[in-house]
């Protein structure tokens, strides 16, 4: 009976962890996305009364609005696009459209994309590649989400006048694609969790999101038969990296229904 007693109690207090650190997580769901929407928003209803004020303005002016409006609303709509792509992920909902990908064009096309970006912190990017590197057989849009995602992230949390890199390689029968930058980078106790949902750095919560970008590029890159993981960058920084299986040696099953 006493040994029945304890194991009800320990499963007990399992079950309350469980609830707090789901509530935890809940708390830092909801206030990260309060964080995130009202930036843009409050970026774009700043912007809205001078379009009254459109024809005197500067053509130089009018095209800095331009942008503002055009970055805002596609940093709206990638936050959008995570929150359902995380729902579907985990509801098994996504199926893969595979094709032959030259990953070397696909990584350009994402740096060229957020250019932009990177020009406002004065920023460079480098892409490398080996000269033998095969094509793969993937879903375009959602490999390109996964490296607009690792893109987009250095570019934030990388400081000033900086370098983002990009390097691809033959690593036996995959690919790996390597995303680095010079930034604060990931606490080791932290390089397991940083790819759950809704996890975000304690030590850089200031510029982190809702904690669901590494979350979908886990479960693209799996569904995809690779893996992804994250180490320390020679010099300072992080080193996203994950791989893709060449084309024929990926395995037929990981696709959704």
């Amino acid at each position: 009976m006493a040994l029945r007693n304890a194991r009800l109690y320990l499963q007990e207090q399992e079950h309350i962890a469980r609830l707090k650190r789901f509530e935890q997580l809940q708390s830092t769901f909801f206030s990260a996305i309060g964080h995130e929407l009202k930036t843009p928003l409050t970026i774009l209803k700043t912007l809205v009364p001078s379009l009254s004020q459109w024809t005197d303005l500067t053509a130089s002016t009018r095209a800095e609005i331009v942008e503002t409006f055009s970055q805002n609303l596609k940093r709206l709509e990638t936050m959008i696009a995570d929150w359902l792509e995380s729902a579907r992920l985990e509801a098994g909902a996504v199926t893969l459209y595979r094709q032959p990908i030259d990953l070397v064009r696909l990584s350009q096309h994402m740096l060229d994309e957020l250019s932009p970006l990177m020009a406002r912190k004065h920023q460079k990017a480098t892409l490398l590649a080996d000269t033998d590197l095969p094509t793969i057989q993937g879903d375009y849009r959602r490999l390109e989400q996964v490296l607009s995602n690792l893109v987009g992230n250095a570019v934030k949390f990388a400081p000033l006048n900086s370098t983002i890199g990009v390097q691809l390689q033959r690593a036996g029968n995959s690919v790996q694609v390597c995303v680095e930058d010079a930034g604060p980078g990931v606490p080791l106790s932290e390089h397991k969790r940083i790819f759950e949902k809704f996890y975000t750095s304690v030590e850089n919560q200031a510029l982190a999101g809702a904690g669901l970008g590494l979350f979908v590029c886990r479960e693209l890159v799996q569904l995809h038969g690779g893996r992804i993981w994250v180490q320390d960058r020679p010099g300072g920084g992080s080193r996203f990296c994950f791989t893709l299986p060449c084309r024929g040696e990926e395995n037929s099953n990981v696709e959704g229904d």
